[in-house]
C-alpha cells in the first residue's frame, strides 16, 4: 500500500504490503485488507483505529479508484470501492497476523474494478494474481 499525506499541495508516499482475501472474476472485485492498524511502517507512522471512520461516514461514497493518484482524466479510474469498513484485531486474516503479530486492526475493502475496461480489467487480473503486492490509500 502507498500512503499519501498532503502537506498543502504536495503529498507524500510510502509503500507497505496489502492482502487479498477474496476476488470474484465475474464481478471484478476484490476484497482487501489495504490498511493495517498498529504497525510502525517505514516511515516511522503508524495508522490507529478509528482513522478512517468519518472519511467512510462523511464521504465514503466520493472515493475512487485511481491510477497511481493520477485525477487528470476519467481514463485513470479503473473502478470503485463496493464498500470499506474498519474491522478489529480479531477479524484480520491470518496472512496479516502472520506479517503484523502486533497489528490492532485494519481497513477492509472490497473494490469493484471496471471490467469494461482495459485498464480496470488488467488491475483486477494483476491485483487478484498476487501480481501487485502494494496497494495505494490517500488520507
Amino acid at each position: 500500500m502507498t500512503t499519501t499525506k498532503t502537506h498543502g499541495d504536495k503529498y507524500a508516499q510510502k509503500a507497505l504490503p496489502f492482502f487479498v482475501t477474496d476476488s470474484d472474476e465475474l464481478l471484478g472485485e476484490v476484497t482487501a485488507i489495504v490498511s493495517v492498524f498498529g504497525v510502525v511502517d517505514d516511515g516511522n507512522d503508524r495508522i490507529w483505529p478509528g482513522a478512517f471512520v468519518k472519511t467512510i461516514t462523511e464521504s465514503g461514497s466520493r472515493v475512487k479508484v485511481l491510477d497511481q493518484h493520477q485525477t487528470d482524466s476519467t481514463n485513470r479510474v479503473l473502478g470503485k470501492p463496493v464498500w470499506m469498513k474498519e474491522v478489529g484485531r480479531a477479524e484480520l486474516p491470518s496472512q496479516v497476523l502472520q506479517r503484523f503479530p502486533e497489528a490492532t486492526g485494519g481497513l477492509l475493502t472490497k473494490t469493484q474494478y471496471n471490467m469494461k475496461t482495459q485498464a480496470g480489467a488488467e488491475a483486477f487480473y494483476r491485483i487478484s494474481a498476487g501480481d501487485v503486492t502494494e496497494y495505494s490509500i490517500g488520507y
